[in-house]
């Protein structure tokens, strides 16, 4: 019987389960709580489970969201808010930033091509998140910001 807490994915639809000691096996967890009993839930989710797949593939956001995103971000990378389309440094050497479009819960774990699901990142940044799972942006801010430093990039 797995004792932890999961993010359970259903097609696109992830729900939090956990193993309940009250009722001794796998349930739901909403608002902090086991939905069987009611009990307090302990910890965090530790790991993914897929239950069924989703019915599409990797997309990207529509020309109007994508304008819609940008518009919010002020035409700044989600997670180093350098201006897309400037140019920066990397070991003294000029190149321009590029424009990703980001699953902000990567696509490989949750197949979720949903419009909220999406950000405008730098390529850098994009390339260094990759799929990696952060239980914060600002986790996902600072770890981006050390491996961009030790790479060498000058932002």
């Amino acid at each position: 019987m797995k004792k932890y807490n999961t993010v359970t994915l259903y097609g696109n639809v992830s729900m939090q389960r956990g193993y309940c000691k009250e009722c001794g096996g796998m349930a739901f967890i909403k608002n902090g709580r086991y939905a069987c009993c009611g009990e307090l839930a302990e910890g965090t989710p530790t790991k993914f489970e897929r239950m069924t797949e989703p019915f599409f593939g990797r997309k990207t956001p529509s020309k109007s969201q994508k304008d819609r995103i940008l518009r919010e971000q002020n035409d700044r990378c989600f997670y180093c808010s350098v201006l897309l389309g400037s140019y920066r440094y990397k070991n003294s050497m000029p190149f321009l930033i590029k424009i990703n479009w980001d699953h902000r819960l990567p696509f490989a774990y949750s197949q979720n091509n949903k419009t909220e699901n999406f950000v405008a990142a730098c390529h850098v940044c994009n390339g260094i998140k990759s799929d990696h799972l952060f239980q914060t942006i600002e986790e996902a801010q600072v770890y981006i910001a050390e491996k961009r430093k030790s790479k060498g990039y000058d932002f």
